[in-house]
């Protein structure tokens, strides 16, 4: 680094040009490897200087390359950034290239930079806020677009920072620039929304779309007070014979609705509702961007204001009538929005069990036909897609009338659809990743079929089983890992029933249990295990061993990341408590108990300060080490419940630490409890009154009171103090046992 750096100062031009490339390189790589940028830290002072001296250059190659390595060396010069002689001298340097350099990649690199301070040095903006106020719009409006678009960025940004401010409740921190600069930041998304390019989509990016995500991202970070600007702009604009002017109007309106704030919903839901029959109609304009923009907005209209449509059955029916023409018709995109609107339809149905009825039911049958009509003639992968997940929602959705009309008949048709989808997997020219897509999302309409029909699905079980163990032979991880969910469903439904097929099943919950690369896969298998523990609970003794080696090792692997670690954990509590019991469990705890109290041990030791990923794993890890002692303590309750002796002291520790350690995360808080309560309930049940008299003192003390207590005032949730009323009562009938 210290060649190059005395390169980037030398008097030769392409010394400097090329130094400077190099860092840039670096630098760039070093954000995914901890080893580089460590190696960096030191050099940052002396690169700065080579940087700063090379963007004063005449040459715009020379200054391009020293902008490029600043604007990748951002995530690097915390110290720097908090010095304000350096500081000043870096975001003066930045300003002035945006401002006045000759060429554009170098302006549209410094105005990155400048996004980047806006994101990460976002406290340091009061002192150049007007100045970048200034410099900003002028490159929206004057400079070119590529230019333009990190301007708008930046002011993006600004958004999204006070909108995690505010949601993490650190509005000490913020500074409000989005709320003071509410006027002028929509009259510039005015502006750029109604400069849309023909036949432009979600995908491109351009001034118009970046001037929705600017107002989405303003109206999150400012809530209400936006609506009123903004539907001034709705009115003028919604009826115009410009059709730019009409598609603006609806996109704004959609970026507005779209906000997850219940107090600006409320206060919008009565114009939302007027709206509607306007929304309708434009699905039919001639024009086919207001066409495409009402249609998403509707789907909007679905996710956050369904009642508007489930409370009207004659809107209901308007927008029924247009959305088998929509998925069915010539326009895929359309097509993928229809699927959107039904699918936030349906999802709205998702914490409803056993409806005799509901809205969507006269239209079920239309709705399923049509849908597997895309998902098998369908001209895109997206619209197949999307008809796909639709379907799942529309199953989850249905009611029993439904149910027992048109479920049934589904499965044997998504299998063969299934079996089509592997037997084009032979074929020449097939697309894998379309083809992965669309089983996996199969797979997710099997389980969801199967938790929807009960025992209804059982007749099915059989050649759904093979199918599912078949796609698991293709080795395709995504695959694989929605098979293996779809697996946990059916084992809900089918119980020891599955039995016969877990000699196929477990070897790869084995394997995938340890893909440490893919953590995401992981979570689902995790899912899964548990689903299976639950339900075929002793069939899977034959596979003790295996299982409850592999998670262990998995807890020791240093490699292994350490939220994996939380759900390895999770497995183990489903698998202990209904596949083990207390008396299969007993060889484990010597090696399992005290790994788990050094899990605990370490994670006290991490300052959660101000590291919200670091507070978010240390609770994790609590809530699942106390699942795991709740587990255990429930085996022994009809069993030797001595063997839980050598290991009370620590999970007593554990319990009121935890307990009084969890500051707002009241589910931490209260899986800590239960572990105090759980013990309590099986203690006083033992047999030998050694173990009762040392339960009774370790439990009925100050410290268990004070910390119930504590627990009690802090509560918001009537279930929980349910809870906690129950702890008291083992406690008491501990006390008197």
């Amino acid at each position: 680094m210290q060649i190059l750096v005395e390169a980037a100062n030398s008097p030769a031009e392409q010394h400097q040009e090329a130094a400077l490339t190099a860092i840039g390189y670096i630098c760039e790589e070093g954000k995914d490897h901890e080893e580089v940028e460590l190696a960096l830290k030191p050099s940052t002072t002396p690169i700065l200087s080579a940087i700063l001296k090379c963007m004063q250059s005449a040459n715009e190659d020379v200054k391009f390359s020293a902008t490029n390595a600043l604007c990748n060396a951002m995530e690097y010069i915390h110290d720097n950034m908090e010095v304000q002689e350096q500081r000043a001298a870096l975001v003066t340097a930045l300003c002035e290239t945006a401002r006045s350099s000759t060429a554009a990649r170098t302006r549209e690199r410094a105005m990155e930079s400048l996004v980047k301070v806006a994101e990460i040095y976002y406290s340091t903006l009061p002192e150049y806020i007007s100045q970048l106020h200034e410099i900003t719009t002028s490159a929206i409006f004057r400079d070119e677009e590529a230019v333009g678009l990190q301007a708008i960025q930046f002011w993006i940004s600004i958004c999204e920072v006070e909108f995690d401010m505010k949601e993490d409740g650190r509005m000490d921190e913020c500074l409000n620039y989005s709320t003071q600069g509410l006027t002028f930041l929509v009259d510039i998304c005015k502006e750029l929304l109604v400069r849309q390019e023909e036949d432009q989509n979600e995908d491109d990016w351009n001034l118009s779309v970046a001037g929705g995500k600017l107002l989405q991202s303003l109206a999150e970070a400012v809530g209400m007070p936006v609506q009123a600007p903004v539907m001034q702009f709705v009115y003028a604009k919604i009826n115009s014979a410009n059709w730019r002017e009409r598609e603006a109007a609806v996109m704004a309106f959609g970026c507005i609705i779209g906000v997850q704030d219940s107090v600006g919903q409320e206060a919008i839901q009565d114009t939302v509702a007027q709206a509607v029959p306007g929304l309708l109609e434009y699905l039919r304009d001639a024009n086919e961007m207001v066409a495409d923009t009402s249609a998403w907005v509707l789907a909007l209209v679905c996710e956050n204001f369904v009642d508007i449509f489930l409370a009207s059955p004659e809107q209901l029916q308007r927008l029924m009538n247009d959305i088998g023409p929509m998925i069915g018709g010539n326009n895929p995109r359309m097509g993928v929005r229809a699927c959107h609107i039904v699918n936030n339809i349906a999802l709205s149905y998702e914490e409803e069990e056993n409806q005799p009825t509901n809205e969507i039911s006269r239209y079920y049958a239309d709705l399923v036909d049509v849908l597997l009509r895309a998902i098998d003639y369908g001209s895109t992968p997206e619209l197949k897609s999307a008809a796909q997940e639709t379907l799942n929602a529309l199953v989850d959705a249905a009611a029993n009338d439904c149910r027992d009309a048109f479920l049934t008949k589904l499965p044997e048709q998504l299998l063969l659809r299934m079996s089509n989808l592997v037997a084009s997997l032979q074929q020449p020219g097939h697309d894998k990743q379309e083809a992965d897509t669309m089983m996996g999302l199969l797979c997710g309409a099997l389980s969801s079929l199967a938790r929807k029909l009960d025992q209804a699905f059982m007749p099915f079980m059989e050649n759904t089983m093979q199918a599912l163990i078949h796609l698991m032979n293709l080795q395709t991880d995504y695959v694989q890992d929605e098979a293996l969910v779809a697996i946990g469903s059916i084992a809900y439904v089918a119980k020891e029933n599955l039995a016969p097929y877990l000699p196929q099943v477990v070897p790869y919950i084995l394997r995938s249990l340890q893909a440490f690369d893919e953590p995401d896969s992981i979570f689902g298998v995790v899912a899964a295990v548990g689903d299976l523990s639950l339900s075929c609970r002793q069939s899977l003794l034959p596979f003790e061993s295996d299982i409850m080696n592999t998670l262990y090792n998995n807890l020791i692997n240093p490699e292994v990341d350490r939220d994996l670690k939380c759900a390895f954990l999770g497995c183990f509590s489903d698998f202990v408590l209904n596949v083990l019991g207390g008396e299969r469990f007993q060889p484990y705890m010597p090696t399992l108990m005290p790994l788990v109290d050094q899990l605990f041990q370490a994670s006290c030791q991490i300052d959660i300060r101000g590291d919200p990923e670091g507070e978010a794993y240390v609770m994790a890890l609590w809530e699942a080490t106390a699942s795991l002692y709740s587990s255990i303590t429930q085996c022994f309750k009809n069993e030797a419940v001595g063997s839980l002796a050598p290991y009370l002291g620590n999970m007593l520790n554990f319990a009121l630490h935890a307990a009084s350690h969890c500051g707002e995360f009241e589910d931490t808080q209260m899986a800590a409890l239960m572990v105090i309560g759980d013990m309590a309930s099986v203690l006083r049940h033992a047999p030998n009154p050694q173990l009762r008299q040392q339960a009774k003192s370790a439990l009925l003390t100050a410290a268990v009171n004070n910390t119930l207590q504590q627990a009690v005032q802090q509560s918001t949730s009537d279930d929980n103090k349910k809870q906690m009323r129950w702890i008291r009562n083992q406690l008491t009938h501990l006390e008197r046992s």
